[in-house]
């Protein structure tokens, strides 16, 4: 028999708890989308009710009213409103954080008088438990079902599923009703000088036709701005003034914990202190990456090393596993022994953000983000940008003022990603010896924490440009709820990280698989008439020279008169003053895809034609590599310093170009960061080589 699926809207404020419900309710089976025509993020899940039906829930944005200032506000008002829209829910669950209710409680009051059934779930009842008292007053006063959870403890999960079950057979047979919060308004009233009535297809519920209109007017008179704006007042103050009895029920508490987090506040948010606490964190943070993922990344290597010379021993000679052993696996284990790393910094970043630390720094960097004509929100796309620049990018859409978004998109960019850490880490092994500073500081973790440092010190740099290059007379403002401390749930961060690692494993191993085998073929394939001519030439030089180590083997001079030899003689006199080499060259062209395609690409190039030394450590078969032209060796301090600097500025990431292209909605702002980054990265190699090579 088939059950029947039902739409629940996961809805409420940000820091509400919605996805630590989200993720106990669904599990693993989670999928990410985006909202039709937009940007913004669509986390769905399945999970299955009392009754045997399955729950189709959707965690919406985060929102503070149905009066929207921000892009994500806007989506979810807009998706909320349209009874028609593929997305419109069945059941709204509103989440409000026990420990501060009376914060939540106005979009409740919204969202009840659009008539869509509802039940309010008060999330960390394992830190607030409320009394009876007060259940009561909450239940009497919205007439709902109102439900204590803990998505620590798993406390009215399955009251939850009960209620969202009773409401969904009352809905099936059209006996439910959901009761208005205010009665008897006339929302509409309000709005009668905008003479907008007859434009549009008026429904059956007042408070919508009200938000419609609204919505209408914002879009299509400018003039009615005034209007709009004393009656969205008018509906907020009327909603407060009806909620006043319960609040002054509500706060009749205990504020013995508010103490203690605002002592806490005190030193963290503190202008002097607060900064030195939050860079000895980052200090941690990129010294931890570094030191604990030594040894799994070495573990990584090793299993990959084995593999190919595994394969080589049992596969027959053919040039399909030619393919797979010199091209695929060292393409793949260019990316996938980074993942250590890569999980480290997801892992901090997702403590940070669970136990509340970020809204701090977002309210403590506020003042100084300013000054370079961003937001204190910027500070979390900034950060953000140290994992990944595309959600990093789109969490912009929280920043209301237009001029402050768009810089902060502009700049996101030139924050180092964990893309870059790949590369970075290859490079690393190259200028920074082995050692530790007075037995705890790792010189390379140190090197790693300057590389971001430096990234968003030249980030913050690009936004002052900015800001002196773009007009606009728009407001400034910064609305953060500040959460409560909490420890982390683990389950949820774990949740998290497997999220981020399995995306960059997909999504860059399908771009590495690929390129892998592209740059196999152009590098193992050529113009056979200059292949046979250089080996004749070879076989000359032979005969003619004593000095053997200054004559090139037959698989080099096969590699350099490849397909893709061909293309990096090409590009060479334009890199040479970089110190890059033609090889090197190739894996500049193939990472303008992606960054992490670079270790990918040198480990294919140099592994395919390398006399059988394909199963040793990338940074092994890099550091033996010799230049012919100048007898030094080819990843030398100046060489790889300067592609660290060529990888930190260059926008060498299509994904992210798409994303800019659609949150600002003009190829304009993309094709302007894609050129004006790409020269600066050029300018900051040339310098970095001639100050370095001498």
């Amino acid at each position: 028999m088939k059950t029947k699926v039902i739409s629940i809207a996961l809805a409420g404020n940000p820091n509400s708890g919605k996805s630590s419900l989200f993720n106990l309710l669904t599990g693993l089976n989670q999928k990410i989308a985006n909202f039709p025509g937009v940007t913004v993020e669509k986390k769905s899940g399945k999970f299955l009710l009392a009754n045997g039906d399955i729950a189709q829930l959707v965690d919406y944005p985060g929102a503070y009213s149905m009066h929207a200032i921000t892009l994500d506000e806007q989506v979810f008002t807009k998706l909320i409103e349209d009874r028609t829209n593929q997305d419109y829910p069945d059941i709204i669950c509103y989440v409000i954080n026990a420990e501060h209710i009376e914060r939540h409680l106005l979009l409740a009051t919204q969202l009840q008088d659009l008539e869509i059934p509802t039940i309010i779930a008060l999330s960390m009842s394992d830190i607030e438990n409320l009394d009876d008292i007060k259940l009561n007053s909450l239940r009497e006063m919205f007439r709902v079902p109102v439900i204590q959870i803990s998505s620590r403890t798993g406390e009215g999960l399955e009251e939850l599923k009960n209620e969202i079950s009773k409401i969904s057979e009352q809905i099936l047979i059209g006996k439910y009703q959901q009761q208005k919060f205010l009665q008897n308004t006339n929302w509409l009233g309000k709005l009668e000088d905008l003479k907008l009535l007859d434009t549009l297809k008026i429904t059956d519920n007042s408070y919508t036709n009200f938000l419609s209109l609204i919505l209408f007017s914002n879009k299509n008179d400018g003039s009615s701005s005034a209007s709009i704006l004393k009656a969205q007042v008018w509906d907020t103050m009327l909603r407060y003034d009806q909620l006043q009895p319960l609040i002054k029920v509500l706060k009749s508490k205990d504020n013995v914990q508010d103490i203690k987090h605002g002592n806490l506040d005190r030193i963290l948010v503190h202008p002097v202190w607060g900064m030195l606490i939050f860079t000895l964190i980052m200090l941690v943070v990129f010294q931890s990456i570094f030191s604990w993922s030594e040894k799994p990344i070495e573990f990584l290597e090793n299993a990959f090393s084995y593999s190919a010379d595994l394969l080589s021993n049992m596969l027959p000679a053919a040039w399909w596993s030619d393919m797979i052993i010199n091209g695929v696996i060292p393409g793949l284990s260019g990316i996938i022994v980074f993942v250590p790393q890569i999980m480290f910094l997801f892992f901090f970043i997702s403590i940070l953000e669970e136990t509340g630390y970020m809204s701090r720094v977002v309210y403590l960097f506020d003042f100084w983000m300013r000054k370079f004509g961003l937001n204190g929100r910027s500070t979390i796309a900034l950060i953000a940008g140290g994992a990944c620049a595309i959600p990093a990018i789109m969490s912009t859409r929280t920043i209301s003022n237009w001029k402050e978004r768009l810089i902060t998109i502009l700049v996101t960019p030139l924050i180092s990603c964990s893309a870059r850490l790949p590369v970075y880490s290859l490079l690393i092994v190259f200028i920074i010896p082995v050692g530790k500073i007075f037995g705890l500081l790792n010189y390379r973790g140190l090197a790693f924490f300057g590389i971001y440092v430096f990234s968003t010190l030249a980030a913050l740099f690009a936004a002052w440009v900015f800001k002196k290059i773009l007009k606009s007379n728009e407001p400034s403002q910064l609305m953060l709820e500040l959460p409560n401390y909490k420890m982390p749930i683990i389950k949820n961060v774990a949740f998290n990280v497997w999220e981020k690692v399995r995306s960059f494993i997909v999504e860059a191993g399908k771009v590495i698989f690929v390129i892998s085998v592209i740059l196999w073929a152009l590098t193992s394939y050529g113009p056979e008439e200059r292949i046979q001519e250089a080996l004749i030439k070879l076989e000359k030089e032979k005969i003619n020279n004593t000095n053997e180590k200054m004559i090139s083997t037959e698989s080099s001079i096969r590699l350099e008169n490849s397909y893709a030899g061909v293309m990096g003689h090409w590009i060479e006199p334009a890199i040479r003053p970089l110190g890059f080499d033609w090889k090197i060259g190739i894996a500049l062209i193939a990472s303008f895809a992606a960054r992490e395609v670079f270790v990918g690409t040198v480990a294919t190039i140099y592994s395919s034609h390398d006399d059988g030394e394909n199963t040793e450590k990338l940074s092994v078969l890099l550091s033996k590599q010799i230049n012919p032209n100048t007898g030094k060796k080819v990843f030398n301090i100046a060489t790889s310093a300067s592609l660290i600097m060529f990888y930190m500025f260059a926008m060498q990431c299509l994904s992210t170009v798409a994303v800019v292209k659609k949150e600002t909605g003009s190829w304009k702002w993309p094709i302007i960061q894609l050129v004006i980054y790409t020269l600066l990265a050029y300018l900051a190699s040339l310098l970095t080589y001639n100050l370095l090579a001498g």
